[in-house]
């Protein structure tokens, strides 16, 4: 209601980035740890590179800003008055 298509869509995807950067933050360390303590089960074990961590951090943060992307380009795109006329 009164905002541009531009600032609804800054404005949700800077709190969808924040989020998924706290998560990503939080989940590093315990997956480090779950997979160690499961390497470990094995004769041969491998110590995972940190850029597997990464990529998959930036596969998440991707998919999590283009799914809120998708979603805000097509709610700037709706007639507000359409869908009042309906109910």
């Amino acid at each position: 209601m009164g905002a541009s298509p531009t600032n609804l869509f800054l404005m949700l995807n800077k709190n969808t980035f924040v989020t998924a950067i706290i998560s990503f933050t939080v989940a590093i360390p315990v997956a480090i740890y779950l997979v160690n303590e499961w390497l470990q089960n094995f004769a041969y074990h491998i110590k995972p590179r940190w850029s597997v961590y990464l990529l998959a951090g930036m596969i998440g943060i991707v998919t999590a800003l283009i799914a809120v992307s998708y979603h805000v380009i097509k709610a700037a795109k709706a007639n507000p008055v359409k869908n009042l006329r309906t109910e």
